[in-house]
């Protein structure tokens, strides 16, 4: 979870302060799946749920989130 914090950390570019929001899904190994299609395809039903959400929103996996 601290990576995911350090991503929305503000930067500083050519002298300019430079914000972003990132959404971003979130898969975690070995809960969330065993194998790197797993966790790919996990995260990425994390990302759609991030991205209904709002920008700027971290979701973890859940299992509900792969029936479609």
């Amino acid at each position: 979870r601290q990576n995911v914090a350090e991503l929305s950390a503000p930067f500083t570019l050519d002298g300019r302060e430079i914000r972003t929001a990132t959404s971003n899904g979130i898969a975690v190994f070995p809960d969330d799946g065993r194998t790197y299609p797993q966790l790919l395809k996990h995260a990425d039903h994390a990302l759609y749920r991030a991205k209904d959400a709002g920008r700027g929103t971290h979701v973890f996996f859940a299992p509900e989130y792969a029936i479609t």
